[in-house]
């Protein structure tokens, strides 16, 4: 059956136009974030943590929320046509409930398994299908962006996080230990601790490199998401920029620190205490940079393709 098909016939009723009142979304936000409480809850035992890898998290609602708002005329745009085309009552203006499902399926492994990942992944998948019941899966298509761009919330595993941590440990004190000797330093390295003469420098898990590669990589999405006119290889080599600038600044920060440490440790330990979010805005320069000298920026927000009678949304 093709989409003209779902036009209402002449003298057959026409429902109202589907009103998102806010009382309606209040309820539904209210119960959604009931659900996810605990989760939640679990979530931020890391988020809380603001030396760790996952302190930005808690800001990606914010950051998606504004995607969401670019986006807001395209979606405008798909329902007047939909209804223009096919009524008010059409059944593209709501899609099914298999989503929303799915979504607290998730949920209650989460519960099952108590896994904060598992947990805020549900919560993700639940709004991508209330999205879908409220406003039809063409508006999700449109907001598919957004919507994976939340995803960049879930907390990874503690082993995942434990490894990763201990392998940037490693591989950023050998790094910074051979700069700093190639700059004429008597600097050794045993593991994650780098001796230069008497001083002594141990690159913890808040110098790994974790707290500034991860939000630079969510940013660079973020901006990414933004620019709608991108090539998937240009998007890929941003992502490598964005890691190689993270993990650059967490070099030079460790290198600035052992070329201050022999003549004055207290200054070092300054610099080690100085909070990661400070080399994680430089990081973020440095990958908006490039972004720009790519011709990647923040693009107007597009318009939707015009539906196409008896084929669809395009």
């Amino acid at each position: 059956m093709s989409l003209t098909d779902l036009r209402p016939q002449s003298g057959q009723p026409v429902a109202p136009p589907d009103r998102l009142t806010p009382l309606r979304l209040l309820l539904l936000a209210m119960a959604l974030l009931s659900a996810a409480a605990l989760p939640l809850a679990w979530s931020w035992r890391a988020w809380s943590d603001w030396d760790g890898p996952l302190s930005y998290q808690p800001l990606i609602p914010i950051a998606a929320a504004y995607l969401f708002w670019r986006r807001r005329e395209e979606v405008a745009l798909i329902r007047k046509e939909i209804v223009a085309l096919y009524g008010a009552g059409s059944p593209l203006l709501h899609g099914g409930l298999g989503m929303m499902a799915a979504g607290c399926a998730l949920l209650c492994f989460s519960y099952l398994s108590r896994s904060a990942s598992a947990g805020v992944a549900a919560l993700v998948v639940i709004t991508a299908g209330l999205v879908n019941a409220l406003s039809g899966p063409h508006v999700v298509r449109a907001l598919r962006g957004p919507l994976l761009f939340l995803l960049t919330m879930v907390p990874l595993p503690d082993m995942v996080l434990a490894r990763g941590t201990l392998f940037f440990r490693l591989w950023c004190a050998d790094v910074a230990g051979n700069i700093l000797h190639s700059l004429g330093l008597p600097a050794l390295v045993e593991g994650s601790i780098v001796r230069i003469g008497g001083y002594r420098m141990e690159v913890e898990g808040a110098c790994s490199g974790m707290a500034i590669l991860f939000p630079v990589l969510s940013m660079t999405l973020w901006l990414l998401v933004l620019n709608r006119r991108r090539r998937p290889g240009a998007s890929i080599l941003l992502l490598l920029v964005g890691f190689v600038a993270s993990l650059a600044m967490n070099v030079a920060r460790i290198t600035a620190m052992g070329l201050l440490g022999e003549k004055s440790p207290a200054t070092a330990q300054q610099l080690h205490d100085l909070n990661s979010w400070v080399f994680t805005l430089a990081a973020v320069a440095i990958t908006f940079w490039v972004a720009a000298r790519m011709n990647i920026r923040i693009s107007p927000a597009a318009s939707s393709a015009p539906v196409r009678d008896g084929s669809g949304i395009v």
